[in-house]
């Protein structure tokens, strides 16, 4: 099988080297005893060792055509040399879509439940007012019904002292009992008839007043809920519109909806002459837009500016997102207070309930996640061990806090620069599905075979510049470790139709 490959890459390729048995056998040992690996049996060592061989093929295939000039980056045998490209993707593809959806969602259950708390308090305060107003008005009838029984009383009192005195008067001055008899019930049929008065007059008032309230308290209630219907549409119609110019996600996907079937067959053939004429990668590369971002500067790097701490490696566990989250955070709060501490990617692996721990995840659920539960703890007190555990509450204090999260414009890399400038280091979702960038060594990574679309790796945006050829290019922190890329970073093409979909998912929390 070595001699094969020898002859393979002597004739295919016309490298001027040779992948001898004695050579490779002691370049896989040193390999082995570089990166600890250790495996069960003879036969799993035999099988990653064929993965091996064909990566170390893959490898000198590509620099050999680097050095021809055909690629403007080099690769690098590293710790990953015994996978599979598809053991290396992050299981990030359904979480990927689905975290903005879920977060939009979310975002509409809030305002229900506002609105309806807003709704709650208008009726609340309206019928607070309606009993005030009640009150108030019970109390006016009940003195009006006082002043008319008095009124009635004393003109009652007035008629009987009239008749006492006419009777008087007919009886020389004298009382009998049968005249006070025939008083008293005088006086209590006036007093049924005044009461009856009293009760229509009561009743008329009453009905009245309840006309008169309902009239007022529908005015007002109208009046109230228009105005908070006022502002809660306009509430919400802001809220949609700044989403919707952080996330245009909708009309990128209306977009694919509506192309033909002919214009899809179009775009296929003119992706197809693009790459017929663009044979080399670093030819290709000299096609980027211009940089309308004139105000910017030219080159950022918040690594010297000592708000970016070191490059980790994330193991076996596909815990991308939760280093590109834990990153972000470690940016914002050192721009915002000058210290720079690091957080525990563990504490999102473990706790994060919308992700799957080693399985994959989202930043932006794990910046969901701080914000509602106090924070995130630092790496000291939550130390990171590369499998998922179950989520536990330190004593220690949190030591971070997030009070929500931004998203950028989708595939705008001009947005993208101005919101590095602006807030520091960003989480970033890209495309890892080709195998050569397992072993990324150097140079500025660009690969026609690295879509914007099959996003499947977070990583941490921590700066942008450009070559001395001209080659302009994002900075990005990865969590594979120190031995990949340029000790654990990489440069990837920039302005160049937002190449591997550096600016398709990018966000940041707000701290």
């Amino acid at each position: 099988m070595l001699l094969s490959i020898c002859v393979i890459l002597l004739a295919a390729s016309k490298l001027s080297f040779c992948l001898d048995e004695v050579s490779l056998s002691a370049q896989w040992e040193e390999w082995k005893i570089t990166y600890g690996k250790d495996y069960k049996d003879p036969d799993e060592e035999e099988y990653r060792r064929n993965i091996w061989e064909q990566n170390m093929y893959l490898i000198e295939v590509h620099n050999q055509e680097a050095k021809e000039g055909k690629h403007s980056y080099k690769l690098g045998m590293n710790h990953n040399g015994d996978k599979v490209p598809e053991e290396m993707a992050e299981k990030m593809a359904e979480h990927n879509r689905m975290s903005r959806n879920h977060i939009l969602k979310k975002m509409a259950e809030k305002m229900l439940e506002n609105d309806r708390m807003a709704r709650y308090e208008i009726l609340k305060k309206i019928a607070l007012k309606m009993a005030e107003n009640d009150k108030i008005y019970r109390t006016h009838i009940l003195e009006e019904i006082a002043e008319k029984m008095a009124e009635k009383s004393n003109i009652l009192r007035h008629h009987v002292l009239k008749d006492m005195a006419e009777e008087l008067m007919e009886n020389d001055g004298i009382l009998t009992n049968d005249i006070l008899g025939e008083l008293a019930k005088k006086m209590v049929e006036n007093s049924k008839i005044l009461r009856n008065q009293i009760l229509k007059i009561m009743s008329w008032r009453m009905v009245d007043y309840d006309r008169i309230l309902r009239v007022d308290i529908y005015e007002e209630m109208t009046k109230k809920m228009a105005e908070y219907d006022k502002m809660s549409i306009t509430n919400v119609l802001k809220e949609m519109v700044r989403k919707m110019a952080e996330y245009n996600w909708m009309s990128r996907n209306y977009a694919k909806f509506i192309y033909s079937k002919d214009q899809d067959t179009y775009n296929q053939e003119a992706t197809q002459e693009v790459s017929q004429e663009c044979t080399k990668d670093f030819d290709c590369m000299s096609s980027e837009k211009n940089d309308d971002t004139g105000s910017l500067p030219k080159s950022v790097d918040y690594r010297e500016d000592g708000i970016v701490t070191g490059v980790k490696d994330q193991g076996n566990c596909g815990s991308c997102w939760a280093f590109s989250a834990a990153g972000a955070l470690e940016g914002q709060l050192a721009k915002k207070t000058g210290q720079l501490l690091e957080l525990s990617p563990q504490n999102l692996v473990d706790c994060v309930p919308e992700n799957s721990g080693c399985d994959g995840g989202h930043p932006d659920f794990a910046f969901e996640y701080v914000q509602e539960n106090g924070g995130i703890y630092s790496e000291e007190d939550y130390l990171y061990v590369g499998k998922e555990q179950e989520c536990h509450n330190k004593s220690s204090a949190r030591v971070a806090q997030c009070k929500g999260m931004k998203w950028i414009p989708e595939g705008d890399e001009d947005a993208l620069a101005e919101a590095l400038i602006e807030v520091g280091p960003l989480s970033v979702v890209i495309n890892t599905g080709d195998e050569k960038f397992q072993f990324y060594k150097s140079g500025v990574y660009y690969n026609p075979e690295c879509d914007e679309d099959d996003l499947s790796h977070a990583v941490l945006l921590v700066g942008y510049g450009e070559t001395a050829k001209g080659e302009k290019y994002w900075i990005v922190k990865n969590s594979y470790g120190e031995s990949w890329g340029e000790k654990g970073y990489m440069r990837i093409a920039r302005n160049h139709d937002n190449h591997c979909g550096i600016a398709s998912d990018a966000s940041y929390p707000l701290v």
